[in-house]
């Protein structure tokens, strides 16, 4: 019987506890971890240190890179599609499709028009 009380008991401190973070402590995204108190000055400080403000630089680098991919990326594709769309040369033509009879062609491969 006293094991399904200290179970009981584990289990209510582990909902207490999670309801104490989600409600009563401030939670960093940026840093990814919680500050034991949630109030105005805490946060200031928080916000105001070093490793804060690193974080937060490194947030928004990888954002912009990420975004600077994504146009390079759209470009090239959209670069791609429109050349190949105004290519005077689709579909290229294989030497054995071209007529034997052209001067200054080379036999590439075996002529078999006749």
């Amino acid at each position: 019987m006293q094991t399904k009380c200290a179970r009981l008991d584990g289990s209510l401190i582990g909902v207490f506890f999670y309801l104490k973070m989600m409600f009563f402590m401030f939670y960093c995204d940026y840093c990814d971890t919680y500050l034991t108190h949630d109030s105005p000055s805490v946060r200031k400080t928080h916000c105001s240190g070093r490793k804060h403000k690193e974080n937060v630089k490194d947030y928004y680098q990888k954002w912009m890179e990420e975004q600077a991919q994504s146009l390079i990326d759209k470009t090239s594709k959209a670069n791609l599609s429109v050349t190949l769309a105004a290519s005077p040369f689709l579909p290229l033509l294989s030497p054995a499709a071209l007529p034997c009879s052209l001067p200054g062609l080379m036999a590439v491969a075996p002529c078999n028009c006749s």
